[in-house]
């Protein structure tokens, strides 16, 4: 009826007009007499509704979501910070790591998939006919057995980049599922394989004349790492009693040997108890704690902080250098948070750049060991949510801060499955809009 009713109003304006009648005055009046136009209603886009069913934090802007449509059928989903689902696949019975680098995987019974935050980028599934290893930072190991009437079983550890390209691996890989950055642990431990060099940490060992066999490794960040503390056997050094250690990551295309026979505290070792803090160290500076006795008998004990980048060795002697460092955070900008301890057993954090040269004075962030997270949306702790520079944002009362490391993620909280907020407390969005959502399978 209201478009009848534009038409007959259309139609009525342009008679007068061809009639011609009347000066511009006359027109003028006319223009003024007519009624207001009709606002045609467009008709309303019936929206479906899902029910979030799970959801997990936020990684690099897009978050894992298990939802069902009006049907009940339930999906697995990326969505953004304005909730909508860029894709999806059908099921709940999947495995899906944050993103890292801008991709992640979602293993399913059938198979595995890298995807990024458009879609898919390969499916890994039809190099998986005898089984999974491991993924993470574009690969994918799978392994396959072979009879043979004289070699009897054999099985082979095959690498797949997201291209398809496949390389048979010289060594075993562990059966670790999702591998952060692609740094795989060896089959036997003390080893990491790192597909981006084509680089096995205990080869280069080997050919450097270091142990064949680690204590102690890890991975830092975009860092595989290996390092020896065992210096003395039967009260004679091994080795010199240097302190061995050996990492390779990142853009590296080879191992990096780190010589510490120009640090007095760790080199010609009688004694020696070092420790590098692995925990939460996300920016490749890591802090190395020593205790030790050199073949002189000199005694002693402090920290290092050592740069993954450009493998030096850092002292920080500023004010606070006598309290106790531990984990180091990247908040952006080429700044850098120093987990450390005060003599009031508080927590706080040190800006400084990557050379150590304070930016700030310390932030106090909660009491001894208790629970918090840094990165370059701030600081949340058990007590409130904080700015880089110490400012309360919020005391956190619309959040369960006891849950800090399965809600929070890229600036964001999670309340409720599906709900998120930023750190002030402001939802994001109050529905998931899944109508557009690609289905990879």
């Amino acid at each position: 009826m209201k478009r009848k009713l534009l038409a007959l109003i259309l139609a009525m304006a342009l008679g007068l007009t061809a009639c011609g009648g009347g000066d511009a005055a006359s027109q003028d009046d006319a223009a003024e007499e007519q009624p207001d136009a009709v606002q045609i209603e467009e008709p309303e886009v019936q929206t479906a509704n899902y029910t979030v069913v799970e959801s997990q934090p936020y990684s690099e802007g897009m978050a894992w979501v298990v939802y069902r449509d009006e049907d009940g059928t339930t999906y697995t989903g990326a969505m953004d910070k304005e909730g909508k689902v860029r894709f999806c696949i059908q099921g709940e019975a999947v495995a899906t790591t944050p993103f890292e680098d801008g991709q992640a995987y979602i293993e399913t019974e059938d198979g595995l998939l890298l995807v990024d935050e458009d879609g898919l980028v390969y499916d890994f599934s039809s190099h998986m006919a005898d089984g999974l290893r491991a993924y993470g930072g574009g690969y994918a190991v799978v392994y396959r057995t072979v009879n043979d009437i004289m070699e009897g079983r054999t099985t082979s550890h095959i690498l797949v980049d997201s291209t398809g390209a496949e390389r048979t691996l010289a060594h075993q890989v562990s059966t670790d599922g999702y591998a952060s950055k692609g740094c795989f642990r060896g089959g036997n431990s003390g080893t990491y394989y790192v597909p981006r060099a084509d680089l096995w940490l205990s080869d280069a060992a080997a050919e450097a004349g270091l142990p064949m066999w680690f204590p102690q490794s890890y991975v830092i960040g975009d860092y595989a790492i290996l390092y020896d503390v065992q210096y003395v056997h039967g009260g004679i050094p091994d080795n010199n009693g240097d302190l061995h250690l050996l990492y390779a990551g990142k853009d590296d295309t080879e191992a990096t040997f780190l010589d510490t026979s120009a640090l007095p505290e760790l080199s010609n070792l009688a004694y020696a108890d070092v420790s590098i803090t692995t925990e939460k160290t996300d920016c490749g500076l890591v802090c190395v704690e020593y205790s030790s006795t050199t073949l002189d008998g000199a005694e002693h004990s402090g920290t290092y902080f050592l740069d993954l980048e450009n493998g030096t060795f850092l002292t920080y002697d500023g004010e606070y250098a006598d309290l106790s460092f531990k984990d180091t955070f990247s908040v952006g900008d080429g700044r850098i948070a120093l987990e450390l301890t005060g003599r009031d057993s508080m927590t706080y954090l040190l800006m400084v750049d990557r050379q150590l040269n304070e930016l700030s004075e310390p932030i106090q962030v909660c009491y001894a060991r208790e629970n918090f997270i840094v990165d370059s949306y701030g600081i949340v702790s058990e007590s409130g949510f904080y700015d880089l520079e110490g400012n309360q944002i919020s005391d956190g009362s619309f959040a369960n801060l006891d849950l800090l490391s399965s809600l929070v993620g890229d600036g964001t909280v999670k309340t409720g499955e599906g709900v998120y907020c930023d750190y002030t407390g402001q939802q994001l969005f109050e529905n998931i809009d899944a109508s557009g959502a690609q289905r990879l399978a």
